[in-house]
């Protein structure tokens, strides 16, 4: 390997990186890059907690050319980053605008008004390049190291599965860039293989279709199940898109039909954690099994499964109960953490969530052991459901499933408290649970 690395590798300093409203430069990048680089304070730690897209990219370079690391937490919640700052001594926040519940110092965005540059910047290919914390969708939310060599060859095979290798695509993404399926495909893989990115993160279906309608080109869009649901239900008119890539939750059968019916190109997964980064795909209308990356191996012992890679530093254990069909492929049957044992009958959260998902009129659905409940062994479940109601819910599931899972209560919500990536953590469900309660 080698000591130094480039920022940008393998196309013009002219060519497409960024677009909205203006259109940015490679060259232009990297003299923002270099101009914010000069500004930052000095720390050995930043979190960047840039909304904006764009923003984000320049920070995290201009951060790795200070020999500074950035720190990736699972949200902007104010306990999450101060608890986080606690342990990482020497560190401050890259934002837009000030944020009132932390305690650290911050830093807001600063004008930039260099010329574009001709010099792409070398780093260490051994520099922390980003400490990136898990979701907490399972407990406390806990730290992964990236040197900026391993985040470079986990992009390349992302790159080279998905045909991203070729610089010819325009990528909007609606995950943020701070989790790292975010990091990876939005953010390191215009940078690393001359793909074009659109510099904002937008949310709503009408959102969404603007920005795919904003530049012509092989579009590819990177999202994940609830906005997958969302431009569904919104029977708007899509552009023509090369595929979809989905992450953050496993696809349901019918939310694919249903999203391939609208777009009218495949749909793409994406199998990977935090520890690992993306590692395998599937379409998910070709079936059940997921297909390896070529350098990934995953292995099993009589109490584990785990994964090896050239870019990961040893093994890495995976939370998911997992059936290897060969040495390429697999199938997921569920976290560990979603397998439940009650009066003796053994059954997946995950499981019971396809399900109740599957009901007519159920638009959001997921099941829940609260921890009160855990001596008694019940189970809850929220629903979004506007024209169905709680008793014909629990009629066509008890069809579905065993008597003992059927959810006591089911609650009927307006909404789910997902995070910035589409996932419903414990914590957050824990205390909507808790509330309702009350």
């Amino acid at each position: 390997m080698q000591d130094k690395l480039p920022l940008t590798i393998g196309h013009q300093l002219d060519s497409l990186l960024a677009w909205s409203e203006d259109k940015i430069t490679h060259g232009q990048f990297i003299a923002d890059v270099l101009c914010l680089a000069e500004q930052l304070p000095d720390a050995k730690y930043v979190f960047n907690l840039c909304e904006n897209r764009y923003h984000f990219m320049v920070g995290f370079a201009a951060a790795m050319v200070r020999g500074q690391t950035n720190l990736l937490p699972p949200s902007r919640s104010g306990i999450e980053i101060n608890k986080i700052a606690s342990q990482h001594v020497s560190n401050y926040a890259l934002l837009e605008i000030k944020q009132d519940n932390i305690s650290i110092p911050q830093f807001l965005w600063p004008e930039l008004n260099k010329q574009p540059s001709i010099d792409v910047p070398m780093l260490d290919s051994n520099h922390l390049a980003a400490i990136v914390f898990t979701s907490g969708s399972t407990g406390e939310p806990k730290p992964n190291h990236k040197l900026w060599r391993d985040l470079i060859e986990g992009t390349r095979i992302a790159a080279e599965r998905f045909h991203l290798d070729q610089g010819q695509y325009r990528i909007v993404a609606t995950v943020p860039p701070q989790h790292m399926y975010g990091l990876e495909t939005s953010v390191l893989l215009p940078w690393l293989t001359g793909n074009a990115v659109y510099a904002e993160r937008p949310f709503y279906p009408a959102d969404i279709q603007h920005a795919l309608n904003h530049n012509g080109g092989k579009r590819v869009l990177v999202t994940t199940p609830v906005h997958l649901r969302a431009c569904v239900g919104s029977r708007l008119e899509w552009p023509e898109l090369e595929y979809i890539i989905s992450a953050t939750a496993p696809l349901s059968t019918e939310l694919a039909l249903e999203v391939e019916r609208a777009f009218q190109c495949p749909v793409l997964e994406i199998y990977g954690c935090t520890e690992t980064g993306s590692m395998a795909s599937r379409r998910t209308l070709d079936g059940a099994n997921w297909k390896l990356y070529p350098s990934v191996r995953l292995e099993q012992d009589s109490q584990r499964t785990f994964v090896t890679a050239p870019h990961l530093s040893g093994e890495v254990d995976l939370n998911d109960v997992i059936e290897i069909t060969d040495d390429s492929q697999f199938q997921l049957l569920g976290r560990n953490a979603d397998m439940i044992n009650i009066a003796g009958k053994r059954g997946s959260i995950g499981d019971l969530n396809q399900k109740l998902q599957s009901i007519q009129g159920v638009e959001q659905g997921v099941f829940f052991q609260p921890d009160s409940d855990e001596a008694t062994q019940r189970l809850t479940a929220f629903i979004v459901a506007p024209d169905v109601s709680q008793e014909n819910v629990i009629k066509s599931l008890s069809s579905k499933v065993d008597p003992v899972f059927l959810p006591r209560p089911l609650f009927k919500v307006d909404s789910l408290p997902y995070n910035e990536t589409g996932k419903l953590t414990r914590t957050a469900l824990q205390e909507f649970y808790n509330k309702l309660r009350t």
